[in-house]
């Protein structure tokens, strides 16, 4: 049995369904509303605390609500906001879903790519003709300061600028820039690449926590990649053990772009709002 699973998201629904018809996707296909009543908005929402509270707490019903019988294979075809992404990413972690065991699908923009379109995604390396590649910048890697908090960006879709941080209060936090030699929005094609990055990144960043005493408290996470990138990104972050992590949503059209998002620390999580 196949369970492939759709995410709306706050301003563009509905998403996956309008790439591809969902009887084409050879599955059964559950969608995870932000309403309660399981119908999607309708109208651009009033973002407030309160409101984002409920919709965060309806993805978590629906994910814990969705049946997955014994042997079935999931996949995730949301195209959804970062923070919510990142929070059905926790909430199939916790029901015990290993992320070897999740496939993504794809919306390929390339026009010279074969997969073209509403397609799975590979298992295959990159090829040499994109060949993304992670690395960091190591003169930003300089001793934390005091207050504990830090950013780590990501970028494999489009560069992450000093004004893409806007809402975030940067004084006094030490920046580490991850990303890939050649950017784009089919730079990561491959379930197996995504794997690596996250795992390289999370490797990093438990680097950083030891060379600087577990000094961390606060890590910012700012994202421009896929969504398969986001999800494995978060599955893998998110951990107990790991420090508090606010997870942010972009918006270009607001002062300050990085204007929500939700925090993950403890086994818990809460939405915020600047």
């Amino acid at each position: 049995m196949k369970i492939i699973i759709d995410q709306e998201c706050i301003f563009t629904s509905p998403n996956a369904v309008k790439f591809r018809p969902a009887g084409e996707l050879g599955g059964d296909l559950v969608s995870i509303t932000l309403n309660t009543d399981g119908t999607q908005l309708r109208i651009a929402p009033v973002l407030s605390e309160e409101n984002l509270a409920i919709y965060a707490a309806n993805i978590c019903n629906q994910i814990n609500n969705i049946k997955i019988p014994c042997g079935s294979t999931v996949e995730y075809a949301g195209v959804s906001d970062t923070p919510f992404i990142s929070l059905a990413a926790y909430e199939l972690k916790k029901r015990g879903i290993q992320l070897e065991e999740i496939e993504f699908w794809h919306n390929y923009r390339d026009v010279e790519s074969e997969l073209q379109g509403w397609n799975i995604m590979s298992h295959a390396p990159a090829s040499n003709k994109s060949n993304p590649v992670l690395h960091h910048h190591p003169e930003k890697l300089s001793c934390l300061h005091r207050n504990g908090d830090c950013i780590i960006t990501f970028s494999s879709s489009f560069p992450v600028s000093k004004d893409n941080l806007s809402g975030i209060n940067t004084r006094g936090c030490d920046v580490f820039e991850f990303d890939v030699r050649c950017p784009g929005v089919d730079s990561i094609f491959s379930k197996t690449t995504a794997l690596i990055f996250a795992q390289e990144i999370k490797e990093r960043i438990l680097s950083i926590q030891a060379q600087n005493s577990n000094c961390v408290k606060r890590i910012h996470l700012v994202m421009s990649t896929s969504v398969s990138m986001t999800f494995c990104l978060a599955y893998m972050l998110i951990e107990p053990y790991m420090p508090r992590i606010s997870i942010y949503h972009y918006d270009a059209h607001t002062k300050n772009k990085r204007s929500w998002g939700i925090d993950f620390s403890g086994g818990d999580y809460a939405v915020f709002i600047k």
